[in-house]
């Protein structure tokens, strides 16, 4: 069908030109965590006067998070240091990458009904908020791997 359009004045033909060559490897790698991924009732097993309700109730989109890793685990922190949420035990960072930025994506509004039955006994209210983090990673020269 192109060939019969050889002199057409709508087509304009140009000499072929090389291919970019491939991007090397990507700089960061940004996850967002499943809910099977995020402790979804930290929240809940605290007070509801708890100051971890305070703090994310008083996060909005976009804000920073600390993303601190220790030997139980992974815990989100806001800017005034209180633990706004744990990644659960189902998430692995990208091996060889640091976390070098954790934001709020989304928060949502969780239920003790939401939860497993051998959950519920552990909640101490009724529904909580869930900071969903989005998390970037990099591989930082020098630093070495440290999740």
């Amino acid at each position: 069908m192109l060939d019969g359009l050889n002199d057409h004045p709508a087509l304009l033909r140009r000499a072929p030109t090389q291919w970019l060559p491939p991007p090397g490897p990507m700089e960061y790698e940004y996850r967002m965590p499943k809910l099977d991924e995020i402790v979804l009732s930290f929240a809940g097993w605290r007070d509801v006067s708890s100051r971890v309700h305070q703090a994310i109730a008083r996060l909005h989109i976009g804000d920073e998070l600390r993303y601190i890793a220790d030997e139980k685990g992974v815990r989100l922190e806001d800017a005034s240091g209180v633990t706004v949420g744990r990644l659960s035990k189902n998430f692995e960072p990208p091996p060889g990458l640091r976390c070098q930025a954790a934001r709020v994506r989304a928060v949502l509004v969780w239920r003790k009904s939401d939860s497993a039955p051998e959950y519920q006994a552990q909640c101490r209210c009724e529904t909580w908020e869930v900071v969903l983090p989005e998390l970037v990673f990099a591989n930082i020269p020098g630093m070495g791997f440290k999740p």
